[in-house]
């Protein structure tokens, strides 16, 4: 039996909230049960690796969040481009977003042996580079494509790419050593994305008579 969209799009806007609050708080549960671990110099994928007391449950975690990624994806596609016959290259971002932080970053573990990184390491570093990409150029897409129905957030969209702009940047500065607090700059990148998906969420919960609402 099909799924009516109205359930579909507020199924996909309840994974969006779950999976953008639980990615900034399940970190910080993790990281009380690992001795030694400092959330603001070290990044988050150091929670997953081969030497982590919680690396099983970051990877379920990942894979949680994977899940939950795609079901927004769904739900926001049925939202905004209603009746379209393709996926909608923001939706496909949010997708690219899933399997690169959510399955790649989950399931090939950051182990770097005597400073030489493996070939799950190498993965891991790919998908999450590749994730990261498609999370950031979300609002660039969103201006560039807006949706069919739904909130342009022209100004939202602005303001996510310059924040998350610097913080990204700022964390490759971090990676390259050339700063400290590379754990801090990943986390207020993330976070600044996801004020963005939320803002996105929001609006399919509240869609009125099946069309997203137009927000300015």
């Amino acid at each position: 039996m099909a799924t009516h969209p109205s359930t579909q799009v507020k199924a996909g806007a309840v994974a969006c909230a779950l999976a953008c609050i639980g990615d900034l708080v399940v970190p910080v549960l993790l990281a009380r049960a690992y001795p030694g671990y400092d959330g603001v110099s070290q990044s988050i994928s150091m929670l997953g690796s081969s030497g982590s007391p919680v690396a099983g449950w970051f990877t379920a975690w990942s894979v949680c969040l994977a899940v939950l990624f795609i079901v927004f994806a769904l739900g926001m596609q049925q939202a905004f481009w209603p009746g379209a016959e393709r996926l909608s290259l923001a939706a496909w971002l949010v997708v690219v977003y899933s399997l690169g932080e959510g399955l790649g970053s989950g399931l090939f573990q950051h182990d770097p042996v005597r400073g030489v990184q493996s070939l799950a390491g190498w993965i891991h570093s790919a998908m999450s580079i590749l994730g990261s990409g498609a999370l950031y150029l979300l609002p660039l897409a969103w201006l560039w494509k807006p949706p069919a129905c739904g909130p342009r957030l022209k100004g939202l969209s602005v303001a996510t790419l310059i924040l998350a702009g610097l913080f990204m940047a700022l964390f490759g500065a971090a990676k390259l050593g050339w700063i400290g607090h590379a754990g801090l700059w990943q986390r207020a990148y993330i976070a600044v994305s996801y004020i963005f998906l939320l803002a996105l969420a929001w609006s399919m919960w509240h869609q009125p008579s099946g069309e997203a609402e137009h927000l300015q």
